[in-house]
This record gives C-alpha cells, sequence and structure tokens, in this order.
C-alpha cells in the first residue's frame, strides 16, 4: 500500500470515528473532555502506539483509538479543531468532518505532517 493510499485511508476511518467519539463525548462536562489526565492517557498510548498506526502492528488499534480520541476531545475547544485537511467543530453541532473553512495556518500544516510549523505548499 502507498503513503498515499495509508493517507488516504486513515483520513476515511478518522471521518468516521471522530464524530462518533464527539457524540459519545457530548453529554461531559467541558472540564471532564479536556481533563488534564484523560489528555496525558491519549499521550501515552500514542507514545507506545507511533507510528503502527500507519504500519501496523501490535499497538495499531489503540493508538488509532488514541488519535480519534484526542481530535474528537480537541473538537470541544472554541473553533474546533483541523487534521489532514478534515476540520472537526463539536461546538457549531456538526457531527461530520467538513473542510478548513478558514487559512491554513503553521499549527495546522503541523497537524498535517509538515512538521516545521510553514504552511503546506
Amino acid at each position: 500500500m502507498t503513503e498515499s493510499s495509508k493517507l488516504s485511508l486513515l483520513q476515511a476511518t478518522l471521518s468516521v470515528a471522530v464524530p462518533l467519539r464527539i457524540a459519545e463525548l457530548r453529554h461531559k462536562p467541558l472540564a471532564e473532555i479536556l481533563a488534564p489526565e484523560a489528555l496525558s492517557y491519549i499521550q501515552t498510548r500514542l507514545a507506545a502506539a507511533r507510528e503502527e498506526v500507519l504500519y501496523g502492528g501490535k499497538y495499531c488499534a489503540d493508538g488509532f483509538n488514541a488519535v480519534s480520541d484526542g481530535i474528537a476531545r480537541l473538537a470541544f475547544l472554541p473553533g474546533g479543531v483541523t487534521f489532514l485537511g478534515m476540520h472537526f467543530d463539536a461546538a457549531a453541532g456538526r457531527s461530520s468532518p467538513s473542510r478548513p473553512t478558514r487559512p491554513s495556518t503553521g499549527a495546522d500544516a503541523e497537524t498535517r505532517g509538515g512538521g516545521d510549523g510553514s504552511p503546506s505548499r
């Protein structure tokens, strides 16, 4: 499978998983959704999975779940979150990803894998 195919598959699965996780979290208070303990646990799971989310392995499923959980939690922040060209915004009532509506920033480029903070070209 090519890198482009892996990225497309990741985008497709996140476009389903993140809205489902947003729906699960919606009834909780924001302080619980963004609790440092919850975010730290996601970070620990991602550290264990690393690139297995893309390439498969023992921690692939847990890593993917951590990615979708983290994105869903960030979607509750004002303005939502853009990841891999998809915008998730829990407060706007959108339960499915949409294209970004604001100009791309260095932070957006970093989440798309640019890594250097510069906008994608």
